[in-house]
């Protein structure tokens, strides 16, 4: 749904329109409706448009010049406005002025819910946010880069109360679109949210990553739907590990161990970056981590 939202008095856009609204002052006492130009222009007015001394009579050039100024000044008066406005209100200021692009949700109150069925994954938290806010709810939906076996999953609930489980939800529900949530075609996601929730709502689903772009969460790399699902990693050497990720288009970016005893420069529990030339293929593995599309970084014993 994409509507004109409409607003209250103290609008952020009412401010703004109220301080463009000009103000006419004398100069140096002197009447604005006195004043020389303004006894020109009613001059102008009464006279006969068939006055030949009206016809010949040169024209000034003062609007030529007066219009890049007055456009500087409105410039200048809209921009000190802005810098008024507190930071929730500029926001919601530019969403009010900025065309309304697609729709980021179908949303609906049904059975004591506001439901939305999530449209994009390329919409920025407050997108939702504003959209939302036409049914009572405050509440923003953001997607989070992952491995590829948790796109699509709810990865977050949090709420101003604090942190739900993602079971408990706080009477929130969600349907996964397991599989399917990209920047290119969407997050066919469900979020039912209570009418009249008290607080407010974040929700974050786990969607493709970008290629070469980092992800902000992963799971295990041999889990189901991940790259090596199914391989043995504990305790194989970095021999066997790195046949295996050649054959499925996997790259090390670098490896960790615990430095060597006695090692200076290192804070507790901190681990020893390593390159590829740095470590023998009998290496023994103790993990390997997901790092983004096609790269991973993998642990080793000391």
């Amino acid at each position: 749904m994409n509507t004109v939202p409409s607003h209250r008095p103290g609008h952020p856009i009412d401010r703004a329109v109220e301080a463009l609204r000009p103000t006419v002052r004398g100069v140096d006492g002197i009447d604005p409706a006195r004043s020389p130009g303004a006894r020109e222009l009613a001059t102008l007015i009464m006279a006969d448009p068939r006055d030949p001394d009206l016809a010949r009579r040169p024209r000034r050039g003062r609007a030529l010049w007066a219009m890049p100024v007055a456009l500087g000044v409105a410039a200048s008066v809209v921009a000190g406005t802005f810098l008024v406005l507190a930071p929730d209100e500029r926001q919601e200021l530019i969403r009010t002025l900025t065309p309304a692009g697609p729709p980021v949700a179908d949303i609906v109150v049904e059975d004591g819910f506001v439901t939305a069925r999530l449209l994009r994954a390329d919409a920025e938290p407050a997108d939702y946010r504003a959209e939302f806010a036409e049914y009572g709810v405050d509440a923003r939906i953001v997607f989070e880069p992952v491995s590829p076996g948790m796109v699509g999953e709810l990865v977050h609930l949090d709420t101003d109360a604090g942190t739900e489980s993602l079971e408990e939800g706080g009477g929130i529900e969600v349907e996964e679109p397991l599989g399917e949530c990209s920047i290119e075609d969407g997050c066919p996601a469900v979020v039912r949210i209570p009418v009249g929730h008290p607080t407010p709502v974040v929700i974050g689903f786990g969607r493709e990553a970008r290629p070469d772009e980092p992800y902000s969460m992963s799971q295990a790399a041999n889990a189901p739907g991940e790259p090596l699902e199914g391989v043995e990693l504990e305790g194989v050497t970095v021999g066997e590990i790195r046949t295996v990720l050649g054959e499925r288009g996997l790259d090390v970016g670098f490896y960790i161990a615990p430095p060597p005893e006695g090692a200076e420069g290192y804070g507790e529990n901190e681990m020893a970056v390593l390159s590829e030339g740095e470590v023998g293929d009998d290496r023994i593995v103790v993990d390997v981590i997901l790092e983004s599309p096609g790269g991973v970084y993998i642990e080793l014993e000391s």
